[in-house]
């Protein structure tokens, strides 16, 4: 799955075609193709042609794997820059665990939680690949937590952040409609 989100946000950066790849959303494959991008892989640009058979089927497993073992990218250094900007995420969430963690039981148990998190084979395993798991997970949690602190304390901020935050969960994946049974959950 990894050349093909990598591939699939390339795709969107560099000509704004949103053709391969839409059903795992496109913050994911923003996030992990950024890197790349801006480390400017000498066969970027070759492999846009829209003359490629995977192209024009949009087919992003075909043509994302052409673009890694084909084209004389150097794999390791692509792989190594996209799962870089996932693993951003890591660190999001991990800060995310600490705060709400803080805000319910206080400063020990934030530690206890964070360490905890940080120490999971399941977020370690996920953490470091370039797939969109882990960026629903983050603005999954993002979304609750803001919808949390909306609950406790209604404010502009609060309402706004929780906005943005739900926005960006829409555009990590399709399943973002699941956040609103677990806000209903949260009502109880």
């Amino acid at each position: 799955d990894e050349p093909a989100q990598l591939f699939s946000g390339i795709s969107y950066i560099v000509t704004a075609d949103y053709r391969l790849n839409p059903e795992q959303g496109v913050l994911p494959s923003y996030i992990a193709a950024l890197p790349a991008v801006f480390s400017s892989c000498q066969s970027l640009y070759p492999s846009m042609k829209i003359s490629n058979p995977s192209w024009e089927s949009s087919e992003p497993y075909g043509i994302g794997d052409e673009y890694l073992f084909r084209l004389g990218n150097d794999l390791e250094t692509v792989m190594v820059n996209s799962r870089t900007g996932m693993s951003i995420l890591f660190l999001l969430l991990g800060s995310l665990v600490f705060i709400w963690s803080r805000n319910i039981f206080g400063q020990e148990a934030a530690m206890v939680s964070v360490a905890l998190y940080a120490s999971s084979p399941h977020m370690l395993g996920q953490a470091g690949l370039c797939m969109s798991d882990f960026a629903v997970a983050t603005t999954f949690s993002f979304c609750l937590f803001f919808f949390w602190k909306s609950l406790h304390v209604v404010s502009v901020g609060s309402v706004v952040c929780s906005s943005i935050s739900m926005g960006l969960l829409a555009v990590s994946k399709l399943n973002a409609v699941l956040v609103v049974p677990t806000g209903l959950l949260m009502l109880l």
